[in-house]
């Protein structure tokens, strides 16, 4: 079964949010197992007006874990049919990203860009299925053209 991962890193949450739906058809498309890994840096603990802390930094992770995976999963709820999962990682953002893609080892990773109002997407073929061996040019042919193909399944109606 092929993998697909989402990687949202901070700031990027309305941009995934926005793209998840073309996400989620590329995934059907292919039959894929989808994971959506949030990554944000470590929070620092909660204080009130006082200088007080009323919530260390566990506390603050599992708040932004639990506001991360209820959000994702209402976003993802009509979608039935591909098997989606949701994590958070807490981390430097590109050391986080790197440990959550050798972790799942996906096919294809997905990363957003800032831009309203559908963020773009920029997908990263990992070459776990390649059908020939190929030379560098043959190989940036092979990857536009699936992406091409993934988006094409991705337009249709189930």
């Amino acid at each position: 079964m092929t993998r697909l991962l989402a990687l949202v890193m901070p700031g990027q949450e309305a941009a995934a949010l926005a793209a998840l739906p073309a996400l989620i058809a590329t995934a059907r498309g292919d039959r894929a197992r989808m994971r959506i890994a949030c990554i944000q840096p470590l929070p620092p603990p909660r204080e009130n007006e006082y200088g007080q802390v009323v919530a260390d930094t566990d506390r603050e992770m599992a708040r932004i874990t639990r506001i991360m995976e209820a959000t994702f999963a209402a976003a993802t709820r009509r979608f039935t049919d591909v098997p989606i999962e949701c994590v958070v990682r807490f981390g430097a953002p590109p050391r986080e990203a790197r440990i959550e893609t050798e972790a799942f080892a996906p096919h294809v990773v997905a990363r957003f860009e800032r831009r309203p109002p559908l963020g773009a997407i920029r997908y990263l073929l990992t070459g776990a299925r390649r059908s020939r061996p190929s030379t560098a040019s043959a190989s940036a042919a092979t990857r536009a053209t699936r992406s091409a193909a993934f988006w094409r399944r991705a337009m249709r109606v189930p």
